[in-house]
């Protein structure tokens, strides 16, 4: 199921051809003084590969992103960009 949020949903940006990868993305309001304060998230990525048996997590948390504030756009690329580079750090042969 947490592979389809990466191959197809709201996780793409985390997606790597030719690996398997899970992952699910959030995006929350921030609270002040017991109200939503206007304007603050955080945004989030929490990600694993294989994902058919996991060996490697990457959760990345981003506290008042500027601009753009889903986790989807925010912190999956960053949790692509970490895989990719344990991927390459491990020479990890793409699942064929």
């Amino acid at each position: 199921m947490l592979e389809g949020v990466v191959k197809d949903g709201s996780g793409k940006k985390a997606y790597i051809e030719g690996y398997r990868v899970g992952g699910k993305t959030g995006t929350a309001q921030k609270y002040e003084n017991g109200r939503i304060a206007a304007g603050k998230y955080v945004s989030s990525f929490v990600g694993f590969f294989p994902a058919d048996n996991p060996r490697y997590l990457a959760l990345v948390t981003v506290d008042e992103p500027k601009g753009a504030y889903y986790g989807s756009v925010v912190a999956a690329p960053c949790a692509g960009e970490i895989f990719q580079g344990i991927i390459a750090l491990k020479d990890i042969p793409p699942v064929v």
